[in-house]
């Protein structure tokens, strides 16, 4: 009895220890659930889908407090690490595309994801494009060997946009002053409450050059002589429908879901397989390289949860058509 007592002070000690750690479940799998939307046989196709503006951070909803949405590069990065995990080994991806873009660095990243994935496994990409696959949403198209495009798409958008407002005019007739403090004349870059200055546009319009010289760089990279037109042309920030986008070269193929199975038939060599994809997207125990905080139980909202992650979004710059 009185050895008992005697450990009871360490046993308060160890509990409370424990209580101030951090438990990191490394290693941990979970079930996977892939469900099967198509074809038959033993060969594997994975579906992937990006919907909705693309994104680099995960939003929360302000109506649902502690409910977040993960990022578009997280959910990406996701499926290529369970399809490593799990030993899926696809003959190719299926990838479907309903967006009109997003951040530049979040294109950019799933773009270069899908690719590295493609290199690494030597399989073929085939987009199919939704109701809309515009700007950012075209970008990471161009991880693709094959475009498809319904009859009734809208894409292209090629361009890079820093949306801004100029209130100034209204401050002065107002009376409201701007009293930042700045370490150099430079550092109120385009801001919206001082006057247009010559010199700040000229730095800004720098930057969108160059980012937009690296979408012209992709796509040329990508479609090469399937372009019909100059990409000074073709990438001047227009939409094509999808008749339009084939003339220009944009896409490859006008058509449906099988055709693009054609399109991954035709690439792969094989003749048939299953269409599969992930049924839920990453959660507390999946967590990978693009997440931004501390997983917390998540929905998903379609475009109002998209929007909300636009709306924190540090990044001044888009590939993205969204009409105003």
């Amino acid at each position: 009895m009185r050895s008992l007592l005697r450990s009871i002070p360490a046993l308060f000690s160890t509990v409370a220890l424990l209580a101030s750690c951090i438990t990191i479940p490394l290693g941990s799998q979970k079930p996977t659930l892939y469900f099967q939307v198509a074809g038959s046989g033993s060969a594997n196709v994975y579906m992937m889908r990006v919907d909705g503006i693309i994104t680099a951070q995960s939003s929360t909803l302000g109506f649902i407090p502690g409910e977040t949405v993960p990022s578009t590069v997280e959910q990406v990065r996701f499926q290529l690490d369970r399809l490593e995990r799990d030993e899926i080994r696809p003959v190719g991806i299926l990838l479907r595309i309903n967006s009109p873009g997003g951040t530049v660095t979040a294109s950019d990243i799933i773009y270069h994801e899908l690719a590295a994935f493609k290199k690494k496994h030597g399989i073929p990409i085939v987009v199919l494009m939704m109701d809309i696959a515009a700007s950012g949403g075209y970008y990471i198209a161009m991880s693709a060997d094959s475009v498809v495009a319904h009859p009734t798409t809208t894409t292209g958008s090629l361009g890079v946009i820093m949306p801004s407002i100029n209130v100034s005019r209204f401050m002065e007739t107002y009376g409201l002053v701007d009293a930042s403090i700045m370490s150099g004349p430079m550092k109120d870059l385009h801001s919206m409450t001082q006057p247009t200055d010559r010199s700040h546009e000229l730095v800004v319009q720098s930057v969108v050059d160059d980012l937009y010289q690296r979408f012209v760089e992709v796509v040329r990279l990508n479609r090469g002589d399937r372009l019909k037109k100059p990409m000074e042309e073709i990438a001047d920030g227009r939409i094509y429908t999808a008749s339009q986008a084939k003339e220009v070269g944009l896409v490859d193929r006008i058509g449906y879901f099988d055709d693009a199975l054609d399109e991954l038939r035709r690439l792969s060599g094989v003749s048939e397989f299953r269409v599969i994809t992930l049924g839920h997207q990453p959660d507390a125990g999946d967590p990978n390289i693009y997440m931004q905080q501390s997983a917390r139980p998540r929905v998903n909202l379609g475009v109002l949860s998209a929007l909300a992650g636009l709306q924190q979004s540090s990044a001044p710059f888009y590939y993205l058509w969204l009409p105003r």
